[in-house]
């Protein structure tokens, strides 16, 4: 009886720590993509905001050269203004997002 015991235990620790190993793999699988999709993202952004950054370097000299009304130019200023602010909230948001799946896994 005490074999039969002896072995079932064996048995339970030999399963729960094979389930922790196999889950221990899961995470880093997981930890990784999530490493992957922060890099895509990085990147993926940095060109976006390099091309917001030279399409405003060519209109701003545009709109200065032709007679646009002074209201309109202030309009356009805190149009790019608000556009790069809203841009970086959403960069940190997402950055928060990456950071609570790197604590949860």
């Amino acid at each position: 009886m005490s074999s039969l015991l002896a072995g079932y235990f064996l048995q339970t620790v030999f399963n729960h720590k094979y389930r922790e190993e196999k889950t221990d793999g899961k995470n880093k699988i997981i930890k990784a993509y999530g490493i992957a999709q922060k890099k895509t993202f990085d990147y993926t952004f940095k060109m976006m905001i390099s091309l917001q950054d030279q399409i405003e370097k060519m209109v701003i000299p545009w709109f200065e050269q032709y007679q646009i009304p002074i209201e309109e130019k202030e309009d356009i200023h805190d149009w790019l203004h608000n556009s790069k602010k809203n841009r970086d909230e959403y960069q940190q948001m997402i950055e928060d997002g990456f950071k609570t799946l790197e604590l949860y896994f």
